[in-house]
């Protein structure tokens, strides 16, 4: 399920939350409704936020990641290895963020598939400009909102371990194993995994 909305620039306040993500998703498994989630992570502060501001939010957020997510892929983001949750984390930011898909569609994938891949500044710049020219939503953005959802996409890569670091950015390719090809690809997230790979399947 891929949502096709306008764009939005929801992640400047809507980073990688993996933590929250596997806090979030084992409450799922649990057997908790929505409202139960989010009444126990604001009783309990269980996001460990200084204070309540953007916690339902981020816990809004985190739902509507999960959702796109099978029950394989829930428990893998809940209890799974940490490399393999976070293809998974991913793959539900690219369902859920329009802008991210597409960023990692032009960007990230046009790299990953080189043997010294790198995230070069001028290109992510490049696509920013490119959206900014083709959509009038993108292009009412204040210059402060497009820096800062340029940082956090490419913090998301990072946090994510698909590139080295933020300043250098070269682009590490997840080991995919067996067992997680055949989740993403029985869930219908085929296509995720390979814009993460490179795009093998697209050549």
């Amino acid at each position: 399920m891929y949502y096709r909305e306008p764009y939005k620039a929801s992640l400047t306040g809507e980073p990688f939350l993996f933590s929250e993500m596997r806090t979030v998703a084992r409450m799922r498994n649990y057997g908790m409704t929505d409202d139960e989630i989010m009444e126990k992570i604001w009783n309990e502060n269980l996001l460990q936020r200084n204070g309540r501001k953007g916690v339902r939010r981020i816990v809004n957020a985190v739902l509507k990641r999960l959702n796109t997510l099978d029950d394989t892929l829930l428990l893998l983001v809940a209890e799974g290895l940490a490399d393999a949750a976070k293809v998974a984390v991913v793959c539900s930011i690219m369902k859920t963020s329009r802008l991210f898909r597409e960023f990692m569609c032009h960007v990230y994938m046009s790299n990953a598939h080189l043997s010294e891949g790198r995230l070069e500044r001028a290109e992510v710049d490049a696509f920013l400009t490119m959206l900014q020219e083709q959509d009038e939503t993108v292009a009412s953005w204040s210059p402060s909102t497009v820096q800062k959802l340029k940082q956090v996409m490419v913090k998301i890569l990072a946090d994510a371990g698909l590139i080295n670091n933020t300043q250098d950015r070269l682009i590490l390719r997840p080991i995919v194993s067996a067992q997680l090809r055949s989740a993403m690809e029985a869930a219908g997230d085929s296509i995720c995994l390979e814009i993460l790979i490179g795009g093998d399947m697209f050549k």
